[in-house]
């Protein structure tokens, strides 16, 4: 990837943390700061989200953030436990910056639900039911709005992935 493309996708990711952060400074926790590093190095296959010594940040492997998906359907999963959820689980896609904006959100929602945790002296699993209800509104308020109708998505997928698996069956 082009350095340009690097920056230009920074630039992008940092605005969509700051519009997290101000909602979540507007709706939840007026006292919310986030910062934000991005990671490009191809060997980073994780991203992580939560308290650090300066406060809530998120940490993101940004390489793999963005799929070359060359304007073709791909499948966005989450973790198993709630990939099949309605409103925090996977979905189809042919443009990019929806896995982007949804793994933003799913980092940012582990930093909100870290910084819950200093005013509520109180804590539960790193993808329990706090994370998941502070996820659930980032998702319903910045990406879910924005994601395709997924019944034909989901078939164009299936159908690519089917001509693929013919492919392979005839070059072995």
């Amino acid at each position: 990837m082009k350095p340009e493309f690097h920056i230009t996708t920074n630039i992008y990711a940092q605005r969509f943390v700051l519009q997290l952060e101000k909602w979540i400074q507007q709706n939840l926790f007026a006292d919310f700061k986030v910062t934000a590093k991005f990671d490009w190095n191809p060997s980073r296959r994780s991203s992580r989200g939560g308290i650090y010594k300066d406060g809530p940040g998120i940490n993101m492997a940004m390489y793999w953030a963005m799929p070359n998906n060359y304007g073709l359907t791909y499948q966005f999963k989450e973790y198993p436990s709630f990939d099949a959820d309605r409103y925090i689980g996977g979905f189809f896609s042919t443009d990019p910056h929806h896995k982007l904006e949804a793994i933003l959100a799913h980092e940012v929602a582990h930093a909100v639900q870290f910084f819950s945790y200093t005013k509520t002296h109180t804590k539960c699993k790193p993808h329990g039911p706090v994370f998941k209800h502070y996820y659930k509104l980032l998702r319903e308020e910045f990406v879910n709005k924005k994601l395709p109708e997924q019944s034909s998505l989901k078939a164009d997928y299936e159908s690519y992935l089917a001509k693929i698996s013919k492919i392979s069956v005839i070059t072995r």
